[in-house]
């Protein structure tokens, strides 16, 4: 491995734990704050962990699939997001795929597998930037992440349809879907056209507040099961999902991984979700307010964070992050994505909130210093 590529790989950050002592305000993370899912929670426990799992995972396909309302070939399981987003840019590699293309700012595995696969990475930032990559001539892999990490933006029913519309059959579109149980407006729902052509990354685990437990799956597109056909898109998709599979390493999910997706599929798990979507939205909406009244700039968003921009040069606001996270306040410092001065802030309890809101202020008061060296790293 070249030393650049070494660096970039292991550069990269997100939120969460720091290597440092465990923050008693962890607001860096985008984990639903009403979980752990009871039920998700006691499947875990009682996971089967003295045998191995169906290597294939037939009987959890199978309930995956229905939940969908796809065929259980359409189903893989993955180790998570990101073992998704990494095992399908390898395979659209190996199968003559010329680029990656994906959201800026936006998740950083996206640009760590275009990387790690040696495939150039071509950035969108706007509508306009991803109607014009959806219709390249270039074969390209390209990824939309709805709702967005790290605005929590989602696309409206309109850009969905000129997406559907502007698709060539040499582009591969790729929907990272792992905050979609987590829209707090109106639900989730992708238009017929979409859901049939695109390649689905599904993770329930921040929904169910399990993060810890590592388990997805990949959904491919319904071109993905037939034979040669002399269509170009289905071919294409039936080869790239020959591959897909054929990378995947036995028992990708450990028992646990097995027993949280299950839970996933029962019908009281989702009840739970469906019930709290309200409590969350209304903790959305409190937190706004807060931040608005003291004058952040909001970017606007459905999901279960908040991106903003505090008032300040984007020094002293790395640096009162910086001084917060030495008091056990963790805020995600948003740097890493390009923005700096920005904070994403995942939404915990009133009470919760109201701790590091006082201690946001309480740095104001006594003026955050412009070199935070002596404070603990902010997590990112």
């Amino acid at each position: 491995m070249s030393p650049s590529l070494k660096t970039e790989l292991t550069a990269r950050v997100h939120g969460g734990p720091d290597g440092h002592t465990t923050a008693r305000v962890d607001a860096s993370t985008n984990v639903n704050p009403l979980g752990p899912a009871p039920q998700a929670l006691a499947a875990v426990a009682q996971a089967r962990r003295q045998q191995y799992p169906d290597p294939h995972y037939g009987a959890l396909r199978v309930r995956l699939a229905a939940l969908q309302g796809v065929d259980a070939a359409r189903i893989a399981v993955t180790a998570g997001g990101s073992e998704g987003i990494f095992r399908l840019t390898l395979a659209a590699r190996l199968c003559g795929i010329a680029q990656v293309a994906a959201p800026q700012p936006g998740y950083g595995d996206y640009a760590a597998a275009a990387l790690a696969a040696g495939l150039p990475l071509r950035p969108w930032r706007d509508t306009a930037e991803l109607l014009a990559l959806a219709g390249s001539a270039v074969p390209t892999l390209l990824w939309v992440n709805d709702p967005a990490n790290p605005s929590g933006a989602a696309l409206d029913a309109a850009v969905w349809q000129a997406l559907a519309d502007a698709l060539s059959p040499g582009v591969h579109l790729a929907l990272d879907l792992a905050y979609a149980p987590l829209h707090l407006h109106g639900g989730h729902r992708l238009p017929p056209a979409i859901a049939r052509r695109a390649w689905q990354v599904g993770t329930p685990n921040k929904a169910l507040g399990l993060p810890g437990v590592r388990a997805g799956w990949l959904q491919a597109p319904a071109g993905a099961l037939g034979s040669p056909s002399g269509d170009a898109f289905g071919d294409a998709s039936a080869a790239l999902w020959q591959r897909v599979q054929a990378l995947a390493p036995s028992w990708v999910l450990s028992a646990e991984g097995e027993a949280l997706l299950g839970a996933w599929c029962e019908p009281a798990t989702q009840a739970w979700l469906t019930r709290g979507l309200p409590t969350l939205a209304a903790w959305r909406a409190g937190l706004v307010a807060e931040l608005t009244a003291r004058g952040w700039q909001l970017a606007p968003g459905v999901s279960t964070f908040v991106l903003g921009r505090p008032p300040g040069a984007a020094e002293g606001v790395i640096a009162r992050l910086r001084l917060l996270r030495g008091q056990g306040m963790a805020l995600r410092d948003c740097s890493s994505f390009g923005l700096p001065g920005w904070v994403r802030v995942g939404l915990r309890s009133p009470a919760d909130q109201a701790l590091w809101l006082a201690a946001w202020d309480a740095a104001a008061e006594c003026g955050a210093p412009n070199d935070a060296s002596h404070a603990l790293e902010t997590p990112r």
